[in-house]
């Protein structure tokens, strides 16, 4: 399967708490783009900024869960694989969740006169 299946899914772990880190900071980032737009900060975007740490709880149950699959006796090899894949798409997943909430405000931006807001304050 792996060469250091533990290593491995460490490293993965590691890899969606650094997304989930980055996406609440990036997703945080707009909400001062909104306020420049003088528009409210979209339900989901919000959202995200509120509860999105407490999504740390994804990553730290599929560790528990690849690590129980990995270390019981009798598990198939595809089982292995297969929670090792659901980590990866559990990573994919979250970039897509971080990335839709965080472009949103690039829509609006096309509606406003940038010199004008800035003069304004």
């Amino acid at each position: 399967m792996f060469h250091k299946p533990t290593k491995d899914s460490v490293r993965v772990a590691i890899i969606q708490v650094v997304i989930i880190v980055f996406g609440v900071l990036g997703t945080g980032a707009t909400q001062h783009w909104w306020a420049l737009l003088k528009k409210p900060v979209p339900a989901f975007q919000q959202w995200v900024m509120d509860w999105g740490l407490v999504l740390f709880i994804l990553p730290l149950g599929w560790i528990l869960w690849y690590l129980r699959v990995l270390r019981r006796e009798g598990t198939s090899e595809e089982l292995k694989r297969l929670a090792f894949q659901v980590g990866l798409m559990l990573a994919v997943m979250l970039v897509f969740l971080f990335v839709a909430s965080s472009i949103t405000v690039f829509g609006e931006y096309q509606s406003i006169d940038i010199e004008r807001r800035v003069d304004e304050l």
